[in-house]
């Protein structure tokens, strides 16, 4: 008998819809939406939101969305 885990059981806690580009954009501070603002032959552009530890973590940021008045950023693909 074998204690290994079977493979993906490292990714339990996660929802199975979620997409590669999503858990990615999420581990990095960014919650990406399904709204696609350009494509092109290299990438998608995809609109996201900041999420709030990103924010506390990097002041620049913070500064800049504060001008703007939103937490939208656009994140390429």
């Amino acid at each position: 008998m074998s204690s290994r885990r079977p493979l993906g059981s490292a990714f339990v806690g996660l929802r199975t819809s979620m997409t590669i580009e999503e858990v990615d954009c999420e581990r990095r501070g960014y919650k990406l939406t399904k709204t696609v603002l350009g494509t092109g032959a290299y990438a998608k552009v995809k609109l996201a939101y900041v999420m709030e530890n990103k924010i506390e973590k990097d002041r620049r940021l913070a500064l800049d969305l504060l001008e703007k008045g939103h937490i939208m950023v656009w994140k390429l693909l």
